[in-house]
This record gives C-alpha cells, structure tokens and sequence, in this order.
C-alpha cells in the first residue's frame, strides 16, 4: 500500500497515538506472560519484512534437519501467505509447503491472514499521517508468537477457532475508514484501539493455550 500525500498529525496527536499503543503492548505481555527474551525479541522489530524473512529462514533451517519440528513456522508463513502482504518474499516457501500442510487449520490460517492484512493496513494508514508505532510488526510477531504455542494442542486451536473468524469478519467494517484522506483524531484513536484489541486478543490467546484454562475472548471493534 503507498504511502498517501496526508496532512501530518500534529505532535501532541502523534504522542497520544504512540502512548496509546505502548499502553497496549504492557498490556499484552502481561496477558501473554512472555519471558524478559522473548519480549525483547518481539520488541526488537521495526518491519513485518524482517519477522517474515526470520520465519522464513527458520523455516527452511528445520526443513533441513531432520526431525526438526517446523510446524509453527508453517503455520505462520501460511497464514502470511493468506493475507497476501508478503507474496514476494513468500514465493519460494510456498513452493515448498505441502499441500497436507496447506490443508492443516486451513481455516483458522485464512482468518489470520486477514487479521494480518488489516494489521498491516491499518499501521500503513497511521504511518501515512505522521504516526509511527510499528504496531504491524509487533502484531505479526505475537501471531507467529502464538503460533508457537497454539500448535501443541490441537483440541484449544479447533476450539478457539470461532473467535478467529469472528473477529476477521468484524475487520472488514474498517475498509471505509481506511480509504477517508483526511481523517479526524477519534477514527486515528479508532484505529489504534483496533490495533490494541487485537493485540490483546493475541495475550489472551497465548494464555489460554499455555494454561488450558478458559478465558473470557471478547474483542469491541
């Protein structure tokens, strides 16, 4: 998505938007109960480029060695490939993934994938306006993040699923929002509260599947 000719936020806007996510991202490492590494691992990337290059070379690191578990990053990269932001970077790896590897949690794959493609869409939006949070690539690494964990138990993955998909229906009502050239600061706060939402859907997630304890899913768009 290109960059758009927007009027710039003011600073005052674009320290509220930034306050608002890092808020967000406290928020969510407490949810998701991440180690000090792992957090810093996450906060450490500036580009959804750079989590998939990642994933993409690790997975390619544990299709060589034998026996080497690389379903996570399967899943990843498919529901990367799903959402369609990364086809480039994706056209060698999606040559490889099997086609039983494409049929796995084929669903739930599909609506992150549009979770991820409004993720990325809306940071694009944000960013056009002078707003930086590099909230897309935080996002893209609790997904594969999630990943990691979601792929053990296969029972909490098929029973999480409708909230998946529900939410990935609800992003779709953003695509108006998406196309305004000059939009006030409550549909900026909008989006950024999206961004957050779905990110504490990600902590919520994590916890579920590292505890085996329901917890309450609800995500206001």
């Amino acid at each position: 998505m290109k960059r758009r000719g927007l009027s710039k936020s003011s600073t005052a806007e674009a320290e509220q938007i930034l306050l608002l996510w890092r808020q967000a991202v406290t928020r969510y490492l407490a949810l998701a109960g991440l180690s000090k590494a792992e957090a810093k691992c996450l906060e450490q990337f500036q580009s959804t480029d750079d989590i998939v290059s990642q994933a993409v070379q690790s997975y390619h690191a544990s299709s060589m060695a034998e026996g080497s578990p690389k379903s996570a990053q399967m899943l990843f990269l498919s529901a990367v490939l799903a959402a369609e932001t990364h086809e480039e970077a994706l056209e060698c790896v999606s040559l490889l993934i099997t086609s039983e590897e494409r049929s796995s949690a084929a669903a739930i794959k599909t609506h992150i994938g549009t979770i991820l493609r409004y993720a990325d869409a809306l940071d694009r939006f944000l960013e056009s306006l002078g707003n930086t949070t590099f909230a897309s690539a935080f996002i893209f690494g609790a997904i594969r993040s999630l990943f990691a964990v979601m792929e053990t138990n296969l029972t909490l993955r098929i029973s999480i699923e409708d909230k998946f998909k529900d939410i990935s229906n609800r992003l779709g009502r953003l695509d108006s929002y998406l196309s305004v050239r000059e939009p006030s600061m409550p549909i900026k706060n909008m989006c950024v509260q999206v961004l957050a939402n779905i990110l504490r859907f990600c902590g919520l997630a994590s916890s579920y599947f590292k505890s085996n304890v329901s917890h309450l899913f609800y995500l206001t768009l």
